[in-house]
Formats: structure tokens, sequence, C-alpha cells
């Protein structure tokens, strides 16, 4: 948080996961409070990394009161960016292809479907 560059700041976080050490933990909730949202999306999709309590704390607090939607989804879904972007792309091209979700039962077949295709790409 020193660093006024918020790329430099948001670099340091996905650096900080990268080493995988739980020790990167205390940084990376710091940084979940910075006033720029790329430097608070990067701590997110690093924290997704660390099933912790203060982790999961940090994840509720910011996908209820985050002011950047982004922030909120990434901290409500807990999972990296790279998941919920083939997650959103899935979902995307389901759609296209006449899927939907507006009823229950529409509902249970798009996720079948979409469970399906990320379950094939493990």
């Amino acid at each position: 948080s020193e660093d006024p560059d918020p790329e430099a700041r948001s670099l340091a976080a996905a650096v900080l996961v990268e080493l995988g050490c739980e020790a990167a933990i205390p940084a990376l909730l710091e940084a979940t409070r910075d006033s720029d949202a790329e430097v608070r999306l990067a701590a997110v999709n690093a924290l997704a990394a660390f099933d912790t309590w203060p982790v999961r704390r940090a994840m509720a607090r910011l996908a209820d009161e985050d002011p950047d939607a982004a922030v909120r989804q990434a901290a409500e879904a807990g999972h990296p960016l790279l998941q919920e972007l083939r997650l959103l792309t899935i979902h995307g091209v389901l759609h296209l292809l006449g899927h939907d979700h507006a009823e229950a039962e529409e509902k249970a077949q798009m996720w079948a479907a979409q469970d399906e295709i990320l379950a094939s790409q493990r």
C-alpha cells in the first residue's frame, strides 16, 4: 500500500499469491481496503487461494460492501479470476445456444450443463 501506483499494488497482490504462503495473507487483507478497485480485485483473486477465517470474513465484507461490482462479485464467488472468467464464458455460450434460467426447470438444466462442461475441463 506504500506505492502510489495502483498497478504496482495490484501486481504485488498477484505476486504474493504466487508465493503460495499463508504469510502473504495479512498483506492481501490490507490490500482489500485499498482505495483502487483494481487493487482490491487483485487481492480478492489472490485470497481465493486461501481458506482461513480472516479470509472468509474479508470476502463476506467485500461481497456486501465494496463499491465496485466486479470486486463484490469476485468476493462472493470466492474463486480465482480465471475460474470466474471460465464460468462466465461457458454461461454466456449456453445462453447463445438457447439455454435460459428464468424458470426452475430451465435453471436446473442450464446449471447441469454448465457443471458438466466445467468438470470436463479440470
